[in-house]
Parts: structure tokens; C-alpha cells; sequence
């Protein structure tokens, strides 16, 4: 089903339509290329707690917020303003992601660290989660200048956290420093 189907189709899918689970699915699908080398709909920016909902379900959605946890499904969940929302690893598997920097493996997920999903919406096992089809969809965020002692060798977007953390600026303590 769908083999000569490229990014950039427009398609029609024709089937029996079916309730799963209070989700849609069509069955005994066949599909029909309409257009191909169209442009690729935008994401739709939403707050982690809000992908719970039916209405985006298979959309492209972005979501950023705090790396809170994972599971011991490899499902982790991002803390946005307004609550939660899950990442599965069905397409890319973020949590067995690594780089190694001056000869030191580092784990691609931290907890408490920054990241923006973009991904397909998808309802499984309970739950409602971003799929990350590759790691691309997937962005470590935070301060990207070597220059800061808060520099994160991972981060691939800065977020404007670089600071630089002064000496301690009283003269009679014992840790006085001038810089």
C-alpha cells in the first residue's frame, strides 16, 4: 500500500471507514496520487498538554518543554507552561541517542534540559504522543556558544541562556575575586 507514493503527494484514499477505539480507520484502503512535488504543510505549534485531544490526531505538530522523564517504554515526556505531553520512540528512538564529545559519550536526552518535538500526533496504548519520524524531528535546546561555562555541546538551537557567571563580587569574603 502506498509504494509510489513520494514526500510532496497530494493523495485521495478511498476504503471502508471503521471506528477503532474512538479512532478513525480506514480499511481495504487504496490510494490515488493526485499531485506530487507539493509543499509540506507547516506544524501546528501546540502546548504539550494540549495533543491530548482527537482533533489532532495524524497532524504535524511542535512541541517544546522540558525534558521531565522517560519511561520504561523509552516514551519521555515534555513539561510545557500549561502541563505535559508524550514523545514514543515508534519512528526515532530519541533515548537510545548519543554523541561523543572529546572522546565522552553523552546521552542526546536530559532530564531538565529544553526540547522541541516536531512530529505526527499518534493515539496508542492509552495515550496520545508525538512519533518522531528521524532525528531531525527531534531539537536539543540551549546555549550553543563555547565561550559560556553553560555552553551545551548537544544543543543545536540557542535559546539566549548563555550567561557568564561572575567571581564572587564581595571583597571582604575569603572567595573575593576582581574578575
Amino acid at each position: 500500500l502506498g509504494g509510489d507514493i513520494a514526500v510532496g503527494d497530494q493523495v485521495q484514499v478511498s476504503g471502508v471507514v471503521t471506528d477503532n477505539d474512538d479512532l478513525v480507520q480506514i480499511q481495504s484502503a487504496t490510494i490515488e496520487v493526485l499531485s506530487s512535488g507539493n509543499e509540506l504543510p507547516s506544524a501546528e505549534s501546540l502546548d504539550p498538554s494540549q495533543i491530548s485531544d482527537i482533533g489532532w490526531s495524524g497532524v504535524l505538530i511542535a512541541m517544546e518543554g522540558t525534558l521531565a522523564g522517560i519511561n520504561i517504554y523509552d516514551e519521555w515526556t515534555l513539561t510545557g507552561a500549561l502541563g505535559d505531553g508524550l514523545v514514543t520512540d515508534i519512528g526515532y528512538n530519541a533515548v537510545d541517542d548519543s554523541a561523543s564529545i572529546d572522546g565522552t559519550t553523552l546521552p542526546f536526552l536530559e532530564v531538565g534540559r529544553v526540547y522541541r518535538v516536531t512530529a505526527p500526533n499518534y493515539y496508542g496504548f492509552g495515550d496520545w504522543m508525538l512519533a518522531p519520524r528521524d532525528s531531525s524531528d527531534v531539537v536539543r535546546i540551549g546555549c550553543t556558544d563555547s565561550n559560556f561555562p553553560n555552553f551545551d555541546p548537544l544543543a543545536t538551537t540557542d535559546d539566549g541562556s548563555c550567561i557568564s557567571t561572575p567571581g564572587c563580587t564581595n571583597p571582604d569574603a575569603d572567595n573575593f575575586s576582581e574578575d
